[in-house]
């Protein structure tokens, strides 16, 4: 799979540089909506006590009443707020950009986030590192 990766990523440094010289190759960015925001981070019909289908969230196994979740929902609000309808493109609009302000607001957000999950190695875990660490 890693030539898979290296030839997309290939395609995708071609398609940047490309992008700077050649005003015909359009550069990505669209609207996200207060509710796209907190769907990335809470799933799909999720709140800040039920994970909802998919999220970012549901990869830290908080606990539904632990106070990080409500303080993630807080800043991706405060965010939001403050960025909306800024951007070039979605100036004066209840939305943000992704190419403007996405990154930015996912940094916000980070500070919260444990980043110590526990390693996987049992099932296809074990397999996966099987295989492909030799």
């Amino acid at each position: 799979y890693r030539n898979e990766i290296l030839s997309v990523a290939a395609q995708l440094e071609s398609a940047s540089k490309q992008s700077l010289t050649d005003n015909s190759v359009a550069i990505m960015d669209f609207e996200i909506t207060k509710q796209e925001l907190n769907d990335l981070f809470f799933g799909e019909n999720g709140t800040v006590a039920v994970q909802g289908s998919g999220g970012i969230l549901q990869h830290w196994h908080l606990d539904s009443s632990d106070p990080v979740r409500q303080t993630i929902a807080d800043q991706l609000n405060l965010c939001f707020d403050q960025m909306k309808g800024r951007a070039p493109s979605i100036v004066g609009k209840d939305a943000i950009s992704f190419r403007y302000d996405l990154l930015f607001i996912l940094r916000s957000v980070k500070e919260y986030l444990p980043f110590n999950p526990p390693v996987p190695t049992k099932g296809d875990a074990a397999m996966l590192i099987g295989q492909y660490s030799k």
